[in-house]
């Protein structure tokens, strides 16, 4: 490759800048008119600075962050299957999806083998196409956050929703035990 000290071309750097306008744009939709969440410091959740490298008392934090943003989650869930969906619910369940759609990942490999203890391999689960292109099947409660609305979830409920979040929750709260006598040993 032949390096000079020429700048691109003024339509090169144009395109390249569009590009990744376009990338952005598509990776994750925002809705700019939703509240920001605001911080002790004043400064609204996006703004704080990148996060560093979980130690073990950030872990238990965002451990005991997750088992409170579930429980949140999954209340929303079984009062829109007994009495329906509404904007305030629908709501409530857009912002945890938000949740869980950005932080679940922290603690998946921990959970998805009590989920698949409970549930078998046998279930028959949505899959994705994941970020390096390989299709995989969705864990139990992935295929509860990852619909985009709370009316998509109900709409694809047979009446197993209360039972299936119960199942999911044991798993969960299992999970939560076995690692709290780990740290503890």
């Amino acid at each position: 490759m032949i390096r000079s000290n020429l700048p691109l071309p003024f339509l090169y750097r144009l395109r390249l800048q569009a590009g990744a306008a376009a990338r952005r744009a598509m990776s994750a939709p925002v809705n700019y008119r939703d509240a920001r969440p605001v911080s002790a410091a004043g400064r609204t959740a996006a703004s704080r600075p990148a996060a560093r490298r979980v130690g073990a008392g950030d872990a238990a934090q965002f451990w005991q962050l997750f088992i409170d943003q579930y429980e949140t989650f999954t209340d929303v869930l079984c009062a829109s299957a007994k009495a329906g969906c509404d904007s305030r619910r629908e709501s409530e369940y857009a912002q945890l999806r938000r949740w869980f759609v950005a932080n679940y990942y922290r603690t998946a490999s921990r959970v998805r083998p009590y989920l698949e203890a409970e549930f078998g391999e046998a279930a028959a689960l949505p899959s994705i196409v994941d970020y390096a292109g390989q299709r995989r099947c969705l864990d139990a409660l992935e295929a509860l956050f990852l619909p985009p609305t709370l009316r998509e979830v109900l709409k694809h409920d047979t009446g197993d929703l209360i039972p299936r979040v119960a199942r999911i929750s044991e798993a969960i709260y299992r999970c939560h035990a076995d690692w709290e006598t780990a740290q503890a040993a």
